[in-house]
Parts: structure tokens; sequence; C-alpha cells
């Protein structure tokens, strides 16, 4: 069995994703989640508490229905590069099957478990352990999910970690994949979608991609020193993405990162980067998505832009 999880509403491109599993998997059922009713009960007082944003009830919704009727999960950004019965053979089949992205961490786009997994008892014991307090982030609830089996039972977890056979990017592909996990272009889903599936160019970016974005945009600013743009500098940069068809109400709509021109910032050199935390053109290590602010930053290289 496979189960994909879509939350919301079905997108144009959706119907076609889901075929290109069931062509994949001739004689597999292929089950598409719309809704939490499959939430387990030994999960649902952390459900209610964490389950904020459509990533993190996904999670939920994927480990119910794997330990319900066992199988496989797939992202709907994945796209399997040959057929189920070949992949398969790649695992064990008793054990949990996670992947990951190459940096010590799980992640859960690919999944694999077998009903009646001996692990379900320790990911129950570690979701009634949570603090009702806890911040859960989208990517580390999953990690620390698994990793909870994986201290106490690593003989229950399986990892694939050949990036060859399981890339994540669309240039990684090689003759030996197996998995694209992310990047593939499908109608209407380009490859700057968030993991949801949801699309991001030109329209509005989603709430969680933008925290996403500004948090990485934040530890950059920061490792650097917190380094600043001049005023001209950012009317220049304001003027370049002013005439872009990815420009919106003073927002790029490609990172979902605030642009604007705002008032001239001559004060101290405290109140200006304080005007960078509302603005992405300030932060001086920061560019643009589709790289139209090259041209400019050539220029001023070799000068201090922390002026």
């Amino acid at each position: 069995m496979i189960h994909l999880i879509w939350l919301g509403k079905e997108p144009d491109w959706l119907a076609a994703k889901v075929q290109h599993f069931r062509d994949m998997a001739v004689g597999c059922e292929v089950v598409l989640h719309t809704d939490d009713r499959e939430v387990l009960p030994c999960y649902r007082t952390a459900y209610n508490t964490f389950a904020r944003l459509p990533q993190t009830r996904s999670d939920f919704i994927r480990q119910s229905v794997l330990e319900l009727y066992g199988g496989w999960y797939f992202d709907l950004d994945a796209t399997l590069l040959v057929p189920i019965d070949r992949l398969a053979k790649e695992i064990s089949g008793t054990r949990y099957v996670t992947t990951t992205f190459g940096r010590g961490t799980f992640n859960p786009d690919v999944l694999f478990c077998p009903r009646g997994w001996e692990g379900w008892p320790i990911v129950h014991r570690y979701m009634q352990s949570l603090p009702p307090d806890q911040s859960v982030g989208t990517l580390a609830f999953a990690d620390r999910l698994i990793r909870s089996v994986a201290s106490q039972r690593p003989d229950l977890i399986e990892c694939l970690e050949d990036m060859r056979k399981y890339p994540y990017r669309q240039e990684m592909v090689s003759p030996d994949a197996l998995v694209l996990r992310q990047g593939i272009k499908w109608p209407d889903l380009p490859e700057d979608s968030d993991r949801g599936g949801r699309k991001t160019g030109g329209k509005p970016c989603g709430t969680c991609r933008k925290l996403r974005n500004y948090a990485k945009a934040l530890a950059r600013w920061s490792a650097a020193g917190l380094p600043i743009r001049s005023d001209e500098q950012v009317e220049e940069l304001y003027s370049i993405c002013s005439g872009c068809e990815e420009f919106e109400d003073d927002t790029c709509t490609v990172c979902g990162c605030p642009v604007k021109r705002q008032d001239k910032m001559t004060g101290r050199k405290k109140v200006r980067r304080l005007s960078a935390l509302r603005n992405k053109l300030r932060m001086a290590t920061e560019r643009c998505p589709r790289g139209k602010w090259k041209a400019a930053r050539q220029r001023w290289r070799g000068r201090d832009e922390d002026a």
C-alpha cells in the first residue's frame, strides 16, 4: 500500500501526481488521505496541541496510517523513477525505513513500515511525553520522533542514505537513482514550491516557508557580522525588484521576503540595522533568488556595504 497526504484545497496537478504513483505501483493500492480522521486516539492529545501547520498535521497522519495499515508513504513532491517493486528490493521489509538529507537528521519524505512493527510503543511514549508548552518545528518533529526509536532500538530503523539512489534535487539524479525527493516539475508545481506542494512562485509565499526563509536569512546575516547596505544601494535594488513580474505589494513572491524602499535611514548604524530586520534589501548578505541583483553586486564588490 502507498499512502499520500494532501490537506486543503486540491490543486489541478494532484490527480496527475496520484496517477503517477499508480502507474509505478501496478497492483499496489494507492490511497490519498485528505483529512485527519485516521489520527490514532493515542496521538490525539499531542495532535490537538502541536499540529497547527499542515506539515505537522501530515506528520501525525502519516504515522497513524503507517501504524494502521503499514506500507509506503511518499511526500507529493517525491517521484518514483523505478517501479515500486524495484524500490522494495532495496529494503529489508522488516524495519521502519526513512531517508536523510545527509546532515545526520532523519527526513520523513519517503517512509516504509511493515504492519505490526515493534517500534510503535516507543513512538507512543514519545508522543505522550511531549510537554504541552514545547515548540515543535515542522522538520524537527519528525526527526526527533524517529530518533527516539533509533536511540533505544537502532535495529528497528533503516535509513536510505545513498544520495545516488535517493537524490533530493533534480541535478543530483544519476542512472542509479530510484526516487527523486523534491524538485520535480509538475504542472503548476515549480521547483520553488514548499514541502506541502503549494505553488510559491508568482503567488504570495506560504507562512511556513516565509518563516523558514527569514530564519535562514537572519542566520546568514548574524554570522557575517550584521552588514547593511547603504540607502543608495537599497534604492537601486528596489528599482530592480519593483520591475520584476514576481514582485507584489513590496514582497518577493519567490522567497516571501519583504522588499521595501523605506524612508532614508541616515541615523546611527544601530537604527539602520533595525530597519534590516524588516527589509531584505538592507541585509548585505541577501541575494535575489532569481539572480537579478548580480550586476549591481558585482559593481559594489570591493566596496564596504556596511557603511
